[in-house]
């Protein structure tokens, strides 16, 4: 109980004190000491209840405040780390503009050889027309009749170049063959050859011997 008392004694110290210096701050005529009057507390309090909802408002509008400067640190970090992105972007803008380009010039360049090839079969088929006496015109499209025989008179010249090759691989191979069986043939021949022989060598007791009976047969005949 003693404790509340000290309490609301202070609490109401603190509102007199208050009420005192709101009074003299509007020029109201309030004693420094004692009792303030009905009148003055009846009017600080409807100050005060008017500037409550501006106090509110203040508060509102300082949090409103603080969150524009969040927000607003947060789009510098953001715009700082921007031009990096930027560059990132260019860089890849710049890449694929690059192969954009070089596209369009690889079409264009496998477009021309195309052309160019189609050109020279042309070319090609007509000459091959007229010197097989075929009607030909020397320009614009050529029938489909004489394009599919120029293919058919192509494919008979590569089997054509193709056939004396082959004969020639087995002339090859008949020739190594006749070579082969000739070298058989010869081969008895060699081993039927008599071997030659060789006179025995005289020893020299032997030459001796002879020489003392050719002396033996001389002095028997003298």
């Amino acid at each position: 109980m003693a404790v509340s008392q000290r309490n609301s004694e202070g609490s109401a110290k603190r509102t007199t004190k208050e009420i005192r210096e709101w009074a003299i701050g509007e020029g109201r005529e309030v004693s420094p000491r004692g009792r303030i009057s009905a009148e003055i507390e009846q009017a600080f309090h409807h100050a005060q209840a008017k500037t409550a909802p501006a106090r509110k408002v203040a508060a509102k509008s300082s949090a409103a405040k603080k969150t524009a400067a969040k927000k607003t640190a947060a789009k510098k970090a953001v715009a700082k780390k921007a031009p990096a992105a930027q560059k990132v972007a260019a860089k890849k803008t710049v890449a694929e503009k690059a192969v954009a380009k070089k596209a369009p010039a690889a079409k264009k360049v496998a477009a021309a050889k195309k052309v160019a090839a189609a050109k020279t079969t042309t070319k090609e088929i007509r000459e091959w027309a007229i010197g097989e006496g075929r009607e030909v015109s020397p320009r614009g499209r050529i029938s489909a009749e004489i394009e599919r025989a120029f293919h058919d008179a192509q494919a008979k010249e590569i089997q054509a170049e193709a056939v004396p090759v082959k004969k020639t691989a087995a002339k090859k191979a008949v020739a190594k063959k006749t070579v082969a069986e000739a070298v058989a043939k010869k081969a008895p021949a060699a081993k039927k050859a008599p071997a030659k022989t060789t006179a025995p060598k005289t020893t020299a007791a032997e030459k001796i011997a002879a020489a003392k009976a050719s002396a033996k047969s001389a002095a028997a005949v003298n």
